[in-house]
């Protein structure tokens, strides 16, 4: 699976945020390139950022995998940075 184009950045970066801001989650896209899960590994601690982070990952577009991919879903450990 490979991500099309990071989404716009919806919220601008606060001045006063820490440079080692992140959210990590966890995603299960399906072969059809459906989002069938989301779970939050670890929080910022900005629940302005978690939030938008969770709608933008709501909101991709997730691409089909390649045919040769023979299962039905995968899952990965992504890391957003604010």
């Amino acid at each position: 699976f490979l991500m099309i184009r990071r989404p716009p950045r919806s919220t601008p970066k606060p001045s006063s945020a820490a440079s080692d801001v992140y959210k990590r989650q966890e995603l299960t896209i399906s072969k059809n390139g459906d989002l069938l899960n989301v779970e939050i590994i670890h929080s910022s601690g900005n629940s302005r950022f978690d939030s938008a982070a969770q709608r933008a990952t709501q909101r991709a577009n997730f691409p089909r995998a390649p045919s040769s991919f023979n299962k039905e879903k995968k899952t990965f450990k992504i890391k957003l940075i604010l």
